[in-house]
């Protein structure tokens, strides 16, 4: 915007707040927002009339900083996050200094929270509805191992083999799910364990997530998963989340998984079931070789194991 001479002061206030106003109302911020800036600074005698555009384009930047702090309501938000969301909506609605399209924006953000609001609650009488219908069904053997795998897949090990204690499979499947079962509860002692090493302290170790994220530090341990974080921000990740080939590099960190001991060939054995279950099957048959050579009941048992579940790891690399 170039300097306006004096004689042009009153037409160059009013040509710019039209013009910001009509961007404003058509939703062009990134055109509106300079121009109210450019209005705001127009000098203009104390007792002008036009002093009035200056004090209404402060308060239409006052409401795009309101406005341009609010967050989209993520499509995973349950409950409680939407009824945080439509007290901060609700909260800007009434703190807002200008009508029209600002006060517009947040009804269309209300009323996309109203209805992702409705729908969880639709969900929620279905889920109640489905519960109802399968409370006294009692689930087969083979229903029981779809949620077996899903627990699974979820790192959940310690639940998908309490799952399975609790039902009895056909007739020439008890193997099977005993092999499930050994698998399942070898890898959450995989967890356990680490669990109790990472929560002494702080480890300086790079970690990485299935998205591509990278973290320096992990900060803290649980059953659940970890506390990371990457130098701007500390995020926790479940163990579903964090690649498999990480966790165990964070393992073999942590542990000395020294064959010579039978502390080493216990935790190396739970890596082997871990590392199967997680898909990197050639990794975990190259240590199950090698600790085959020093430990005579585990070199019986993985064969029979693997005989057993009869089937490729849950996870493919």
């Amino acid at each position: 915007i170039p300097k306006v001479k004096k004689q042009d002061e009153n037409m160059a206030v009013l040509q710019l707040m039209a013009v910001a106003l009509k961007n404003w109302e058509v939703g062009a911020w990134d055109l509106a927002v300079p121009m109210f800036k450019n209005v705001e600074k127009i000098v203009l005698p104390d007792k002008s009339p036009l002093m009035v555009y200056r004090d209404l384009a402060k308060k239409y930047l006052e409401d795009y900083d309101r406005l341009k702090s609010l967050t989209p309501l993520p499509a995973s938000a349950d409950a409680k996050q939407v009824g945080l969301h439509q007290s901060t909506l609700k909260k800007t609605m009434n703190d807002l200094k200008t009508k029209g399209r600002s006060g517009f924006h947040v009804q269309v953000w209300q009323t996309r929270a109203q209805r992702h609001l409705k729908e969880l609650e639709r969900l929620e009488k279905e889920a109640q509805q489905k519960a109802r219908e399968e409370k006294n069904k009692s689930p087969s053997y083979q229903e029981q191992m779809v949620q077996f795998r899903r627990l699974m897949m979820e790192s959940k090990f310690s639940e998908a083999q309490q799952l399975l204690a609790k039902v009895t499979p056909p007739k020439g499947e008890l193997a099977q799910r005993e092999a499930w079962q050994y698998l399942a509860s070898s890898a959450a002692s995989f967890i356990r364990d680490l669990e109790k090493q990472l929560a002494k302290s702080a480890v300086e170790i790079e970690v990485l997530s299935v998205n591509g994220d990278r973290y320096q530090v992990i900060v803290s341990a649980n059953l659940d998963g970890l506390k990371l974080n990457d130098d701007a921000r500390e995020v926790f990740q479940p163990w579903s989340n964090i690649e498999p080939d990480s966790v165990l590099n964070v393992y073999r960190n942590m542990f000395e998984l020294n064959l010579e001991t039978l502390d080493g060939q216990r935790l190396t054995e739970h890596a082997i079931c871990y590392a199967w279950l997680m898909g990197l099957s050639d990794k975990a048959e190259l240590a199950a070789s090698d600790l085959s050579e020093v430990n005579s009941n585990f070199e019986k048992r993985w064969p029979a194991i693997m005989d057993a579940v009869g089937e490729k790891p849950l996870k493919k690399k």
